[in-house]
């Protein structure tokens, strides 16, 4: 049976679970500052928009924690959707204190990235192969050359079961190949400097990425940036990435 969500406004659960299309969803949330708490034995989900007046709502919502069931998994909206799963109502707790913090903060990129050193940090298991063999298997990797005409990086392959082939297949089209805007900006940077420097490099990175069904969402993943000799001897890089928690945040 689907579980029935309980609306909290203005810091009061409805007597009643309120049954909204997902245009009144998301207007109970950014104008009335609603919370839309689901829970079962499965566990517990919380969605709201940060920006919206929900101190009340939120509150009230933490204190209902130590009688939902876990795992719980928040869902919140700035400037994107971004999903994030705690096995403890403490740790609910101290998350949502510190969004609560920082919920007149404006996202004023759509991409932040940082390259930590992999001895420091959990690199999934498929990256590290990549990084000790300096190599990756074509269907797993996206493969970019430099264009001169966009002087950026432009998609020339896209492997099936790569990250992005997986989700938005393999059209080198699709959003996160364009090579203009934010994000492609913020790749062509990364991929200058694997060429530059002749090294694989590894990043972590928390985008906004447009879906296929148009939900745009803000996604953690790790890359790797291998250097290759393209042809013709244009600067070539084949990136591979795992969808995986990165170890900073941006709210």
């Amino acid at each position: 049976m689907a579980l029935r969500p309980i609306w909290i406004v203005n810091g009061k659960p409805q007597a009643e679970a309120l049954q909204a299309s997902p245009a009144h969803e998301w207007d109970l949330m950014n104008r009335s500052g609603a919370v839309r708490l689901l829970s079962g034995p499965e566990g517990t989900e919380l969605r709201w928009i940060v920006a919206a007046p929900n101190v009340m709502s939120l509150f009230a919502a933490d204190a209902m924690l130590d009688y939902l069931d876990g795992p719980f998994m928040l869902r919140f909206f700035s400037a994107g959707w971004f999903e994030e799963r705690f096995s403890t109502a403490e740790q609910v707790r101290s998350r949502i204190s510190a969004l609560v913090m920082h919920g007149d903060r404006h996202l004023a990129s759509r991409v932040f990235v940082d390259a930590p050193d992999p001895k420091s940090v959990r690199v999934p298991e498929f990256l590290k192969e990549v990084l000790e063999e300096r190599a990756a298997p074509r269907e797993q990797a996206v493969e970019c050359r430099y264009e001169p005409e966009v002087d950026g990086f432009v998609v020339s392959h896209i492997g099936a079961r790569s990250a992005i082939g997986r989700i938005w297949g393999t059209d080198p089209s699709s959003f996160p190949c364009l090579a203009t805007g934010a994000f492609g900006q913020s790749a062509s940077l990364s991929y200058s400097r694997a060429v530059r420097e002749r090294v694989p490099v590894y990043e972590q990175v928390i985008a906004a990425l447009r879906f296929p069904d148009q939900t745009l969402h803000w996604v953690p993943y790790h890359r790797v940036i291998l250097p290759v000799v393209g042809r013709r001897n244009r600067e070539t890089v084949e990136v591979v990435c795992e969808y995986a928690d990165v170890d900073f945040r941006v709210l």
